[in-house]
């Protein structure tokens, strides 16, 4: 099979700045803390404010004045499902960063300076076809000095390259590749699951709150204008 051809880099590309490659680096730690600040803000209005302080144990006044009856059965089982869903999000969440931080799809750069020919290619020998540049060679990064396996790019935040390497995300806290995508994509789907289901719950039960706690309301009965000096008069009952 004949490997496929592919142009170099251009020799003017812009390579980031070792200050870029921080402030990048830093984003995947100041990221996760602003999602565990607005998960746990999440947590305290649906399972506190909702589930707790509306439907297991409403104040007097809110029973008194609004017929708003105690609906424990409701708040506990809002709370079960959603604790389920926030454990197995979590859970799946801190597996990915551990297989972030063991930095298994990170490769070694090889030695400053070594020319292409010179460098080791015994990691390409298992492979019957590769893809190659145009002088039918592997694909070789300049800036590891090392010879690119199929779909290995270099992470400009991270300086290195990186097997199968499919995005830096700061809010995964990490780069996503080889052994983390898995992880990545359980931990998007049930993280939108979650969101959704608080997102539904709070909704329900605020407009429910709302259409039944609500601020007096004030119509507008007749308005009367036109008088000499050209003053208005509104009308107005509660």
């Amino acid at each position: 099979m004949a490997p496929f051809v592919v142009s170099p880099e251009p020799a003017n590309a812009r390579h980031p700045t070792a200050l870029e490659q921080r402030i990048g680096q830093a984003t995947s730690v100041v990221m996760p803390l602003l999602e565990l600040g607005v998960v746990g803000f999440i947590t305290w209005v649906l399972c506190y404010l909702i589930c707790i302080q509306y439907l297991a144990r409403p104040s007097i006044e809110l029973q008194q004045a609004f017929d708003i009856q105690p609906r424990q059965a409701t708040g506990i089982a809002l709370i079960v499902v959603y604790a389920i869903l926030l454990l197995i999000l979590l859970i799946i969440w801190m597996r990915l960063l551990q297989v972030i931080w063991a930095k298994a799809d990170i490769l070694q750069p090889g030695k400053p300076g070594v020319e292409k020919k010179d460098a080791d290619p015994s990691h390409m020998e298992q492979y019957d076809a590769y893809v190659c540049d145009y002088e039918g060679t592997p694909l070789f990064c300049e800036k590891c000095r090392i010879y690119k396996l199929d779909r290995m790019h270099h992470c400009k935040e991270l300086g290195r390259c990186v097997r199968k390497m499919d995005h830096y995300c700061p809010w995964a806290g990490g780069i996503i590749a080889e052994t983390s995508h898995k992880f990545f994509m359980q931990g998007v789907v049930l993280g939108a699951l979650v969101m959704v289901y608080a997102l539904i719950v709070i909704a329900i039960f605020l407009a429910e709150r709302a259409s039944k706690v609500s601020l007096p309301q004030v119509y507008l009965c007749s308005v009367q204008s036109v008088s000499s000096t050209g003053s208005r008069h509104v009308f107005l009952s509660i």
